[in-house]
């Protein structure tokens, strides 16, 4: 059971930001919707202000808050879709092309991606099209133009299936998919991300499995449709469960963050120049690791970690970068006591920086 709190969506860092002194200040946005699978956040009405979309497991639920400003921020609760059984994962972006931020979510119980039409009206309206049904545990989905052709495709991790795939967007509306499929043995696949890791100008990707213990790249080898190579970068990362690229080191390389319920927290250098080589960096072994990410919390132009932990009392991390090589991490608590934690992420909320 994942926490029944948004409060994640709103730990906001205080104002007194310097490199030495951060410090978080919680505050709920909603304490009455059930089993949060997934949060994000985004400006949903085009007002200059960063909303939070969230994903209900328990309340098969797609929701958005808007930041209705103020100096205390409130918060009005808006329900896109309250028939999205095991609602897990919320992303958005303009999905059409039509100026619009939609809403796309995957259900882990109804085995289903889809997105959702922002019609851009000032009370807005929502339409539900499914992208792909029978995609047994769906777990992730992220919106990206895989193959550079101005239009926005799509990235889906199937649990079930032991799959990862991409839907590519014909560009009419609505919107027709055609789903390739990347690969259909990653056991227990959890996360996906995708960037050019290897400097050639196209997208690569990279994935978490969990009954794998695995953390591997494909790598974009061109084509119509697209051609991968998978490459193999870790084995051992115990019920490995997201995954992040970035520039950890700020060498202009792309690295990879991972968090994995047994392994606790750790990334990987790369190191390669024509081939890429890893080199696995560890951070530590939070236990119970689920969502890391990557952000600047502090402000010093370096990459820190944050860090969920689904334990029976719940904790949130951070781990800031001392802007060395190899990195000293300064760890300390944001929250210690938010049970069953889950989903995480970050956006300026309030309008600080």
């Amino acid at each position: 059971m994942k926490n029944t709190y948004l409060i994640l969506a709103a730990l906001l860092s205080t104002v007194n930001i310097t490199a030495q002194d951060i410090s978080f200040e919680p505050h709920t946005v909603d304490d009455n919707f059930a089993g949060p699978g997934g949060i994000y956040v985004s400006d949903i009405n085009n007002d200059n202000r960063a909303d939070i979309l969230c994903a209900g497991l328990d309340a098969n639920s797609i929701a958005w808050w808007q930041n209705t400003g103020g100096e205390t921020l409130t918060w009005s609760k808006q329900i896109i879709d309250n028939d999205f059984g095991g609602a897990i994962f919320v992303s958005a972006g303009d999905v059409d092309g039509d100026g619009f931020t939609d809403a796309l979510g995957a259900a882990y119980i109804d085995h289903e991606l889809a997105w959702w039409r922002n019609d851009g009206n000032d009370i807005i309206q929502w339409t539900k099209y499914t992208i792909k049904g029978s995609f047994t545990q769906a777990h992730e989905i992220m919106l990206i133009d895989l193959d550079m052709d101005e239009d926005m495709d799509v990235l889906g991790v199937s649990a079930g299936l032991n799959t990862i795939s991409w839907f590519e967007n014909d560009g009419n509306f609505p919107v027709g998919w055609t789903e390739h499929v990347i690969v259909t043995d990653f056991g227990g696949a959890r996360s996906v991300d995708a960037k050019d890791i290897d400097g050639d100008g196209d997208i690569d990707l990279v994935g978490a499995a969990l009954l794998d213990h695995e953390i591997a790249w494909w790598r974009n080898d061109g084509g119509n449709p697209i051609q991968f190579t998978k490459i193999t970068i870790n084995t051992t990362f115990t019920y490995a469960h997201k995954v992040q690229i970035v520039d950890m080191d700020n060498d202009e390389k792309e690295d990879i963050l991972g968090t994995a319920y047994n392994a606790g927290v750790s990334w990987w250098k790369n190191d390669g120049v024509d081939t890429v080589i890893w080199d696995k960096q560890f951070v530590s072994n939070f236990n119970a690791a689920v969502i890391g990410l990557a952000i600047d919390a502090d402000l010093d132009n370096d990459r820190d970690i944050v860090c969920s932990a689904q334990t029976a009392n719940g904790k949130i991390g951070i781990w800031l970068n001392n802007n060395e090589f190899p990195i000293d991490w300064d760890f300390s608590y944001i929250e210690n006591n938010l049970a069953e934690s889950w989903p995480l992420y970050y956006g300026d909320l309030d309008n600080m920086l």
